[in-house]
């Protein structure tokens, strides 16, 4: 998703009509397929020109079902699968970000806001998971993990240039993951839940995605270099209470 200042009815010229409903008016969701670099970037320079663009936000992500509701301990048996899903989440979830971010980074450094966002996951904090043994969905939290670590590398070689770059957990969001889940899978995520309620007692449950998206865009345009969020990993508060 980039972002940039535009008007409603230029949308309609666009193909995005009726966008401004959803008050979403002022980003372009751009798709990138893999090879085709080149024809990507130059369909993005004929929407924004020379004036850059304000944020970056790298949403897309790969979430496995392998360990999404079960410890690490009961893939001991599966070995290949193992090998075969952590390295589709290294290929999307680290190295597409590394490629988007470059793609990215001279409109960004054209643009006046200069922010670029990676979603992350609270699964990738080390104190909520040894805190709380937070114990699934350790190869999807492995590779959030990895691309906070690519966030702060970003930032510490272009912060000099005014681009912030910063990773942020949207929560537990609910976005239907969960619809097909067998009665022992949903035991999994209950006993996860569970432990979310005794880290914070006010939790009641997975938010809306509407509800995440006013926290996550309250976060960054809040965010700066100055403020000290250069290269964190913070949650959708803004901090480090992940629920």
């Amino acid at each position: 998703m980039v972002a940039l200042r535009r008007t409603a009815d230029r949308w309609s010229t666009c193909g995005w009509t009726g966008m401004s409903n959803y008050q979403v008016w002022d980003y372009i969701i751009v798709k990138r397929e893999y090879g085709v670099r080149d024809s990507f970037i130059n369909h993005v320079l004929e929407i924004v020109g020379d004036r850059g663009i304000g944020y970056l936000v790298a949403n897309a992500a790969y979430l496995p079902f392998l360990d999404a509701y079960g410890p690490i301990g009961a893939l001991s048996d599966k070995a290949e699968e193992v090998d075969a899903v952590l390295s589709e989440l290294m290929r999307i979830n680290v190295a597409g970000n590394i490629h988007l971010f470059h793609v990215f980074l001279p409109l960004l450094v054209k643009g006046e806001i200069k922010k670029v966002i990676a979603i992350s996951t609270g699964l990738a904090d080390l104190d909520l998971t040894n805190d709380c043994e937070i114990d699934i969905g350790a190869l999807y939290a492995s590779s959030k993990a990895a691309l906070n670590v690519i966030v702060a590398k970003f930032n510490a070689q272009y912060k000099k240039d005014g681009v912030l770059f910063l990773a942020i957990s949207p929560g537990l969001v609910d976005v239907g993951h969960y619809a097909d889940a067998t009665p022992e899978e949903l035991q999994g995520m209950t006993g996860f839940v569970g432990k979310l309620v005794a880290y914070a007692p006010h939790f009641k449950g997975p938010i809306s995605p509407e509800e995440s998206v006013r926290h996550l865009r309250s976060t960054w345009e809040k965010a700066s270099i100055e403020g000290g969020f250069g290269g964190a990993f913070v949650s959708h508060f803004g901090n480090k209470q992940w629920v």
